[in-house]
């Protein structure tokens, strides 16, 4: 199962309708063992201790972070999950991303590179991860 975590800190109507439009993506996928986390920071604690907040909760042997100004491709849950079910050598799959919102954009990502990782992070914090991984790290 993958658990799917969006961390949320409400600061305007328009963010409660971005949510609106993530959750639509997500039940539009054709992978359907899912949950979905929505961990609510009420503090400002910030994103990190709210992601780990939302992984305390989660049930699945696969972890997704996605912010709420994100959308899912069709698909993609379904090739996250196969990637990392069928590569018993990868922890994570990492991929493009379109924002919208206030930043309308898209992040490409690279080929995997150990040592340009080193000086450049071109791996967002919303790529899927198996969780016993997220738990030897410690979390965010």
């Amino acid at each position: 199962m993958i658990s799917i975590i969006i961390p949320f800190f409400k600061r305007s109507e328009e963010d409660e309708n971005r949510l609106k439009r993530l959750k639509a993506s997500i039940d539009d996928q054709d992978y359907k063992d899912f949950e979905v986390i929505v961990e609510v920071d009420e503090t400002g604690q910030g994103a990190s201790k709210t992601r780990n907040a939302g992984a305390a909760k989660a049930k699945g042997d696969i972890l997704f972070f996605i912010d709420h100004d994100c959308m899912l491709q069709p698909g993609m849950l379904r090739e996250c999950h196969d990637q990392l079910q069928d590569n018993d050598d990868i922890s994570f799959v990492y991929g493009n991303y379109r924002f919208f919102g206030e930043t309308v954009g898209d992040f490409y990502s690279q080929p995997f590179d150990g040592y340009l990782l080193e000086t450049f992070n071109y791996i967002p914090t919303m790529s899927p991860m198996k969780k016993e991984v997220f738990d030897k790290l410690g979390g965010f």
